[in-house]
């Protein structure tokens, strides 16, 4: 359906794609009074750009995810994406909370070990965890590249979280999935943080969603260059 991304296990999880309806965009404002910073801060960015904007529900019998990053990105100093999970109700171990591997985002051989049989116990078993347990309104922040996976929901609760992404506008992510992360930037209408702190949402007819819409496609979506360093950057790593 054109109302859901694909989503890693799917079995009884689904990835909503959400608009900018008010109750939504009342929610990213309040969310980015206490995000905005942290997102500005991490991207060293004053005016990151909304790249995804959903909502990821898991219920009862939901199984256990792969371990996994959302974008390889060329980025290592600073991230290349962020996304904000917003709890919508409390989540607890039985929930299917996320679990987060740190350090992972800027080390490759993990990004390497986790995709081979015969290193990816090994290295599971040496690796810190993070659980994303958490109350209602609370929020885990991370860098896309980051490995990372939901675990099985074992509750007959379902689990709702809120999600937005956001990458710099003046510093070009060179990722794996680049062509996605900037067509969903130029459908949303790309619009900056600060915009979206204020609840200022443009239409897809107004002058500047249609300047910037162009723009973005014409030096990122449809540069044949770019998308072939972005084909062998993949490969290479």
């Amino acid at each position: 359906s054109d109302c859901f991304v694909q989503v890693l296990a799917r079995q009884a999880r689904h990835d909503l794609i959400l608009t900018f309806e008010s109750v939504v965009v009342a929610a990213i404002a309040e969310a980015l009074q206490v995000l905005g910073p942290f997102i500005r801060g991490t991207l060293e960015c004053d005016e990151p750009l909304l790249a995804e904007l959903g909502g990821i529900r898991s219920t009862e019998g939901a199984p256990r995810q792969p371990i996994h990053f959302d974008n390889k990105t060329d980025c290592r100093d600073l991230p290349g994406m962020l996304t904000a999970f917003v709890a919508l109700q409390d989540v607890d171990e039985q929930m299917g909370p996320t679990i987060f591997l740190p350090g992972t985002h800027v080390n490759l051989e993990a990004l390497r070990a986790i995709k081979s049989p015969s290193k990816k116990a090994k290295f599971l078993r040496a690796s810190s965890i993070r659980l994303g347990t958490m109350p209602t309104g609370s929020c885990t922040l991370y860098n896309t590249t980051l490995l990372h996976a939901g675990t099985s929901n074992n509750s007959p609760r379902s689990r709702w979280l809120f999600y937005m992404s956001f990458v710099p506008a003046l510093r070009l992510v060179i990722s794996n999935s680049i062509r996605d992360v900037y067509k969903t930037m130029c459908q949303l209408g790309v619009h900056s943080l600060g915009e979206l702190e204020r609840g200022n949402i443009r239409s897809q007819d107004d002058d500047e969603t249609k300047r910037l819409t162009a723009l973005w496609t014409d030096q990122v979506i449809n540069d044949q260059d770019l998308n072939r360093l972005c084909d062998m950057w993949s490969q290479m790593t």
